[in-house]
């Protein structure tokens, strides 16, 4: 299963937003929420990111990909 559709989905849900709701903040169709809930499709890169914010979560808290580690100075 792909980890973004069951983040999406959970994370909508946790704000108590429909696929509607969601899909007027982010400017799409119920419809394209429901097939990125479905993993029919994926949003694209802008999109992806408006949407962490509509859910107040970061991309790689949807994606479930880990956050990159900064690199410090070397020293």
């Amino acid at each position: 299963m792909s980890p973004f559709k069951d983040n999406m989905k959970r994370l909508r849900e946790a704000k108590g937003l429909s696929q509607e709701a969601l899909a007027r903040l982010v400017n799409v169709s119920y419809r394209t929420i429901s097939r990125w809930e479905s993993g029919g499709s994926s949003p694209d890169v802008p999109l992806l990111v408006g949407l962490a914010g509509a859910l107040g979560c970061t991309v790689a808290d949807l994606t479930g990909e880990a956050p990159h580690e900064s690199y410090g100075e070397a020293g």
